[in-house]
Formats: C-alpha cells, structure tokens, sequence
C-alpha cells in the first residue's frame, strides 16, 4: 500500500510489513528509506476437539507463513506452480487492471471502494504442507485493507 506517506508492504498468504526481498518494510515517511515493520502477520488459534490449533500469518523465528493464496481448491496448483492462479493476488483499487476484475460490488453490480486505495486478496490455511507443528484450521481469509 503506497497511497498516503506510508508505504506497507502486504501479501497474499498472510505476511505484511516484510519488503520481497525478505526485509524490513513499512516505510515512513514514504521514500525516507526509514522502515519500521521487519516481518508481521496474524495468529488464529482455537480449539478443535481438544486440540489446540494455531495458524501462523508470519513466524517470527523463520518468516514462514502457514497461509496459501486464494481458495483451497487452488492450494495442489500453488504448491507446484505458484504462479498456476493469477487471479489469485493482491487486487488494489488504484489499478485500472484490477478495478476491472474488482471483487466487491454492490447489488447494482458497482464496485465498492471506501478509501483512496482499498486492497483485497484471499488466502487460507488448508494446505497441511504449510504448517510447522499443528494441523490446518480449516479457515479463509478475505483481507481487506484501506488507506
């Protein structure tokens, strides 16, 4: 997310504030070069018939996240290919090619934007690949964030 002075970097399988080269991200003031997020994500955890489960959006220790882009059904594709789904990314509502295909819409077939930039993605936890110590939860994620 680049639209207001700070810039976030954010992912499709849980992890935010990480740049693609695997470093610190979440650059403030925009451009200063100064970052202040190294790696983050979101922890869901429940208990499912007296275990106790949890699904890491980052892992502190690695940077692993127990999350796979999109829905379920595409976790075998990304797991051989992970460009197999395109559809399956970050869509930010400042892209023209993204506002095309745009995810949420009103009953009148309208998009739906909120904020100088929205962004959407879908990500789950379905793939048991993907964790480190438990079993998957079971849940996706639809992410949006608002600048």
């Amino acid at each position: 997310m680049d639209i207001n002075n700070v810039e976030l970097p954010i992912t499709n399988y849980g992890v935010y504030g990480q740049n693609a080269a695997g470093t610190a991200g979440a650059i403030w003031p925009k451009g200063s070069g100064c970052t202040y997020i190294f790696g983050a994500g979101m922890w869901i955890g429940a208990i499912v018939e007296g275990d106790t489960l949890v699904t890491q959006g980052y892992n502190p220790l690695n940077g692993w996240s127990e999350f796979m882009p999109g829905p379920p059904e595409h976790n075998a594709d990304h797991a051989s290919n992970p460009n197999s789904h395109p559809e399956d990314r970050i869509y930010f509502s400042t892209n023209p090619e993204d506002t095309a295909e745009w995810p949420l819409q009103d009953s009148l077939g309208q998009n739906i934007f909120i904020s100088d930039q929205d962004v959407y993605c879908e990500y789950n936890d379905m793939w048991q690949a993907q964790h480190e110590e438990t079993s998957p939860l079971g849940i996706t994620v639809t992410q949006l964030a608002f600048a």
